[in-house]
């Protein structure tokens, strides 16, 4: 069996590998995350998650499955979205998303015998519904919806904004492409490790 490693501290990544009782262990990676402005968001969120995984690889053994993600949000004309890190910039961008696409690069890079054997994007869409000012300030005040991509927290009241969306897996918002993850342990011959109930 092969365990997962993975190089996050972001605690919705490991509830989703919980919630599907795979066996894991979550390391905190030593990286700065880019934030060129000359890079796409999928070249952004595969270089962040190439490093946070390449941060860590001397504390795991060769055979595991070791993980590295990130998570780039950005609008239709490519402007990427920042983590908010005051309640006022989450309003802003949240009014400038109003009744419009936004579009979720998320990462996932795969390390195995120490080498990275897989480099993938995985790419999720929300379309908003046309919010008031006064349903952003209610949302915000009720959310706190800070240090996310796009001000926008899937894992709770969030879904109160949104009006459609667009692709094969939803986990994409939360920051890890589960999907494309069993895809690759899939064409690998993986034996993934499992937790008990």
């Amino acid at each position: 069996m092969t365990s997962i490693i993975l190089a996050s501290t972001s605690p919705t990544r490991s509830k989703i590998l919980e919630s599907l009782r795979l066996a894991f262990r979550a390391l905190p990676p030593s990286f700065d995350e880019l934030s060129s402005i000359s890079e796409s968001p999928d070249e952004r969120a595969i270089a962040n998650g190439e490093g946070k995984a390449l941060s860590v690889i001397e504390q795991v053994a060769n055979d595991a499955l070791l993980i590295g993600s990130d998570q780039v949000a950005f609008d239709d004309n490519g402007v990427v979205f920042h983590k908010s890190e005051s309640l006022a910039s989450a309003r802003s961008q949240l009014s400038s998303v109003s009744g419009a696409w936004l579009h979720f690069a998320t990462s996932l890079v795969i390390i195995r015998n120490g080498e990275v054997s897989l480099r993938h994007v995985e790419r999720f869409s929300t379309r908003f519904r046309h919010l008031s000012k006064r349903a952003i300030e209610a949302y915000v005040e009720a959310e706190r919806p800070l240090g996310c991509a796009g001000s926008f927290m899937a894992e709770a009241a969030g879904w109160r904004l949104i009006e459609d969306t667009d692709g094969r897996d939803v986990r994409v918002l939360y920051g890890l492409p589960v999907i494309a993850l069993f895809d690759y342990v899939d064409a690998q011959r993986i034996e993934l490790a499992y937790t008990t109930a």
